[in-house]
């Protein structure tokens, strides 16, 4: 996790999280889409997890993350 200072001198936290597979679709995933419909502030990758990706998600989240 890592963060910044917003306005107002407020902290702004920056969470990474993923699932395992490409097909799960477990309660704690459903409670993520429930929280992002509400809150708007997700950043998904279109990334699904594998045993070698670990560079390439770090590449993607890294050139995403510049990129906005």
């Amino acid at each position: 996790m890592s963060g910044t200072r917003g306005s107002g001198g407020l902290w702004k936290a920056f969470v990474v999280i993923g699932i395992n597979t490409g097909f799960s679709r477990g309660i704690l995933d459903r409670a993520i889409d429930a929280e992002e419909a509400e809150t708007k502030d997700f950043l998904r990758l279109d990334h699904i997890e594998g045993y070698h990706e670990l560079s390439a998600k770090t590449r993607l989240y890294f050139f995403t993350v510049v990129s906005i």
